[in-house]
C-alpha cells in the first residue's frame, strides 16, 4: 500500500507551484513536475557532453528526485528562504521510507553532497533549467525576467560545477532563443511553396 500512496503523492507533484509564481504574477509558470522533467533532459545532455564516465542510472534517479521533497515542503522563493527552514530529509524519509524505492533516500543524500559527477551534473541542470525558463519568460516580454537575467546570470555561472554546464550556459546567454527550434525547421522552411 505504501507504494500506491507514494505514486498518488508523486501525482500531486504537478500541483506544486514553482516559487516564480509569486513574483511573475501571470499564472503561466511551470510547476515543479515540469521543472524536474526538463532537469532530467538537461542532465542527460550535460552527461553526454562531459568527458568522464557517468552512471546514468544514478544520474536519472538524482534528477528525478532532486526536488521531490517539495511535494511536502513546497518550493520556497529566494526571499522565503531567508525565513523558512524545511526538513527535506524528513519529508523524503516519510515519503519513501516504507516503499520499494527507499534506497532513493541514499541517492538523494549523495546528490546533496555534490561529491560525485552525477550530483554535480544534476545540480548544474537544476540551475540551468531556471535560465531556460527565464529566457522563455523574457521572450514573452517579461521585464522581471530581463531584470533577473541581468542581475543573476553572472552569479549562476560561478555556481556551475562542470565544463559542459558552463559551455551550455555561455551558449544559452549568447544565442538562447526559445523559438529558434521551430523557426529553423518547419513546413515553410522545408517547402517554401507550401500552399497552406
Amino acid at each position: 500500500m505504501h507504494d500506491i500512496d507514494l505514486l498518488f503523492e508523486v501525482g500531486a507533484y504537478r500541483h506544486v507551484k514553482r516559487m516564480w509564481m509569486q513574483h511573475f504574477h501571470d499564472g503561466i509558470m511551470e510547476n515543479d513536475a515540469e521543472h524536474s522533467f526538463r532537469v532530467i533532459w538537461i542532465a542527460l545532455t550535460l552527461a553526454r557532453n562531459e568527458k568522464v564516465d557517468v552512471d546514468y542510472k544514478k544520474l536519472m534517479t538524482m534528477a528525478l528526485i532532486h526536488d521531490i521533497p517539495e511535494i511536502r515542503c513546497g518550493d520556497q522563493s529566494i526571499v522565503q528562504k531567508l525565513y523558512v527552514t524545511c526538513d527535506e530529509d524528513a519529508a523524503l524519509k516519510d515519503m519513501l521510507g516504507e516503499t520499494s524505492l527507499k534506497d532513493f533516500i541514499e541517492v538523494y543524500q549523495e546528490y546533496k553532497l555534490r561529491d560525485c559527477i552525477e550530483a554535480q551534473i544534476v545540480k548544474d541542470a537544476d540551475n540551468l533549467e531556471v535560465d531556460f525558463e527565464l529566457a522563455e519568460r523574457a521572450a514573452t516580454g517579461s521585464d522581471l525576467a530581463r531584470m533577473w537575467i541581468k542581475e543573476q546570470r553572472p552569479q549562476v555561472r560561478e555556481k556551475l560545477y562542470t565544463d559542459s554546464a558552463r559551455r551550455m550556459f555561455d551558449e544559452l546567454v549568447a544565442n538562447g532563443n526559445p523559438h529558434q527550434w521551430m523557426l529553423r525547421k518547419n513546413k515553410f522552411t522545408e517547402n517554401p511553396n507550401h500552399s497552406e
